[in-house]
């Protein structure tokens, strides 16, 4: 795969799909470029015509990212073109999210254990009555969501 910062040092100029591929394949083949596009992914001289001049038809785009040698690679590299973005800032981007949501969830974990531990002091009358508090106010969101009237609270 071709490096993604060769083809995307003007960035004043946003590519589109049609576009992208052009300047990938011009790129790559500087010449007989209708010719090569043409055997690499067995287009007719209409088709890669159309991908060499950026006016390439959905159902050819499709056919040469279909192609054994169109694939993933070539989407990386059109991806690449489109955004201005290199496939290893996008890893090193999702690393850095998937680092920050782990230590997240380890630091909840840390409040759960916490508050386990708290929870785990408290005397068993302390907890009976807490359960009891917390079935009170579920009992009396359930009735006041079926348009029943609350129970009283024990007491």
């Amino acid at each position: 795969m071709e490096n993604c910062r060769t083809l995307t040092r003007n960035r004043e100029i946003e590519l589109g799909l049609e576009n992208a591929l052009a300047r990938l394949v011009r790129r790559r083949w500087p010449e007989k470029t209708v010719e090569n596009v043409q055997a690499e992914w067995d287009l007719s001289r209409g088709q890669a015509q159309g991908v060499v001049y950026a006016h390439a038809s959905r159902s050819t785009i499709n056919t040469i990212i279909r192609h054994k040698r169109g694939g993933v690679r070539l989407l990386i590299s059109l991806g690449c073109v489109m955004t201005g973005e290199t496939l290893s800032s996008l890893i090193a981007s999702e690393v850095a999210t998937l680092e920050h949501q782990a230590a997240t969830r380890d630091a909840e974990a840390r409040v759960l254990a916490d508050l386990e531990a708290r929870l785990a002091r408290l005397p068993l009358d302390a907890l009976d009555d807490l359960a009891l508090d917390e079935l009170g106010r579920l009992s009396a969101g359930a009735s006041a969501s079926l348009g029943q009237p609350r129970p009283s609270s024990p007491g």
